[in-house]
């Protein structure tokens, strides 16, 4: 999966449950893009029984620490990168060490696709 000097992205698990759903109530996170702000458990537990790219945990790589999440989606026959995370973690490069991470492991999985990104304040 995708690994930075001081980060790990791996799939979520059902002991994220929590950290998923104050990630997703927390209206600084989620200021910019919408989105539900809540995820039943039985919803969250069907989600995370087929692990995808599209959405993915993002731990601290020294304790292991839920702190956001990411992944890719195919937006009109673009690949984007999608980074959220919390704002305990914001502020310290992690999000552009991550950033540049993504666009790194697009190339080997998406090798065709056309990548694009933005980004919101």
């Amino acid at each position: 999966m995708i690994t930075t000097p001081r980060l790990k992205v791996r799939h979520l698990e059902a002991t994220d449950y929590e950290s998923y759903c104050q990630l997703q109530n927390d209206a600084r996170v989620k200021q910019f893009t919408g989105g539900p702000t809540s995820v039943s458990a039985a919803h969250y537990q069907k989600f995370i029984s087929a692990p995808a790219i599209s959405l993915l945990a993002v731990c601290t790589k020294d304790d292991e620490r839920f702190i956001g999440t990411c992944g890719f989606r195919d937006v009109d026959g673009r690949i984007e990168p999608e980074i959220f995370l919390s704002p305990e973690a914001q502020g310290q490069g992690l999000g552009g060490e991550l950033f540049d991470a993504m666009i790194s492991h697009c190339a080997k999985i998406f090798p065709k696709e056309k990548v694009g990104a933005s980004v919101s304040p």
